[in-house]
């Protein structure tokens, strides 16, 4: 009697003859936290990365709400002095008594 499988000219016995390796749980293993390992280091470097722009987003906006920095199209006032000193026709009074005197 001729034995026949799912795919015409192929026994269940010369199915039987070929080899397949799989690999060992142990391997699998190891290639899932070589995967896990390497993503928890690129999410650390982006933890990283997000906490320095964050430090110098907020530096930045210190410095520009105090008026320590001014961005180039606000620095200067229409009459084109700059805004952090004093229109040249202004007097400047040391003390601000003498304002009043």
């Amino acid at each position: 009697m001729l034995e026949q499988g799912a795919q015409p000219n192929i026994s269940s016995s010369q199915l039987e003859r070929i080899i397949i390796r799989k690999p060992t749980l142990e391997i699998e293993q190891k290639i899932i936290a070589n995967v896990l390992s390497d993503s928890d280091a690129l999410i650390d470097a982006l933890e990283q990365l997000i906490a320095k722009k964050q430090a110098i987003k907020s530096g930045t906006m210190q410095q520009l709400l105090t008026g320590r920095t001014r961005l180039p199209a606000f620095a200067l006032r229409p009459d084109g002095t700059k805004k952090a000193t004093s229109p040249a026709n202004w007097e400047i009074f040391r003390r601000i008594g003498r304002l009043f005197h």
